[in-house]
């Protein structure tokens, strides 16, 4: 805090003397007035009418143009100071290329495509009528060439040599049960398996599966 300013003992008493009371200031619009001593300066009406000329085109241009550059340059420096803040691009894959190619147009019809898409997507599923079978058709249906009937038993396959086969056999239950010769089989005795057939004894009577022919 600065110091007080010194006292002067001999001023103590004093003071200033009052404005004389007829004291006014100078009315400001006398146009002869220049003193300084006025509060309010006054309006010289000789500069009404007076216009500053109007600035050459050349001079126009020429600002113009060199705000132009100026900008441009500023551009360039914040372009340049933003590349230098990025931070660095590791390094690309072998098959990066340096220009992609424009991709093409999109077809005129593609709108259109598209909305067939979406409306046929949001069409409700068609009810298939149900297929009524006939007489003829059931009948036609339940009758196979060369199928097995699987309510008998039917030779599936056979394996092996000539001197040594076996044979796989499907049971009316759906069972399946591989046999050789002398095995029991349908409450008989395999007497003998072929290439394409199998011969057992049932009760005095033999019996002989064939494979189904496809």
């Amino acid at each position: 805090e600065p110091a007080p300013p010194p006292v002067d003992p001999a001023l103590a008493g004093a003071r200033p003397r009052a404005r004389p009371e007829g004291l006014v200031p100078p009315s400001p619009a006398d146009p002869g007035d220049d003193d300084d001593a006025a509060l309010t300066p006054g309006v010289d009406t000789r500069l009404a009418a007076i216009r500053p000329q109007p600035r050459p085109t050349a001079a126009l241009a020429a600002s113009k143009a060199a705000l132009a550059d100026r900008q441009s340059e500023l551009a360039a420096a914040a372009a340049a100071a933003s590349l230098a803040a990025a931070p660095p691009v590791a390094a690309g894959s072998d098959l990066a290329v340096a220009v992609s190619r424009r991709p093409a147009a999109r077809p005129a019809d593609f709108n259109r495509a598209i909305e067939a898409a979406v409306a046929a997507a949001a069409a409700p599923p068609a009810s298939a009528a149900p297929s009524i079978p006939t007489r003829a058709s059931v009948a036609k249906q339940a009758t196979f060439a060369s199928a097995i009937n699987l309510s008998r038993l039917n030779l599936i396959g056979v394996y092996g040599t000539a001197s040594n086969r076996s044979a796989l056999i499907r049971q009316p239950s759906g069972r399946y049960q591989k046999v050789e010769v002398g095995d029991r089989l349908d409450g008989g005795t395999v007497k003998a398996i072929g290439e394409n057939s199998l011969t057992y004894v049932k009760g005095g009577r033999s019996v002989t599966l064939q494979l189904p022919r496809t």
